[in-house]
């Protein structure tokens, strides 16, 4: 186990990623998802970050605050250019609240997957495609450049 807090734990997972799993019975999810984002921060400065698989099927469905909260997350390492996925299990709802959340806060960088195995397989496909720099014309329109 590398570190753990309030309600969550991370450990180093199978594909040169790390595993972030999240328990119900935490008090406060605020405070759970703000522990997690501090450490994550923390730990950066000391150790290259790596891909991360957020193992939710354990977790209360995100709603309210503690989806703002979990959305700083999602944003800072979507800024980060890091693959972040998040496996939530048969719940279908609690899917499609991740799923919003993720292409709110991580459109490019994030995923939602019902198992483990589909998490891995994506992490493991190396890093999402970057959309080319808007060039200026000088007309004042932006483009994109032309891909080779």
């Amino acid at each position: 186990m590398m570190a753990r807090g309030p309600g969550w734990r991370l450990v180093e997972g199978e594909a040169d990623n790390w595993h972030v799993a999240l328990r119900r019975e935490t008090e406060d999810p605020v405070r759970t998802w703000a522990h997690l984002l501090r450490t994550i921060r923390s730990i950066s400065t000391t150790h290259r970050l790596r891909p991360i698989v957020l193992d939710l099927r354990d977790a209360e469905r995100l709603g309210g605050v503690a989806a703002q909260a979990a959305g700083l997350l999602l944003a800072e390492l979507e800024q980060r250019g890091l693959r972040i996925c998040a496996i939530v299990g048969p719940d279908l709802i609690h899917a499609a609240r991740v799923q919003h959340l993720i292409s709110l806060h991580a459109p490019i960088c994030g995923g939602c997957f019902l198992t483990e195995g589909e998490a891995i397989d994506w992490v493991r496909t190396g890093p999402p495609p970057v959309a080319a720099p808007l060039r200026s014309r000088p007309g004042g329109l932006r483009i994109a450049p032309p891909r080779v």
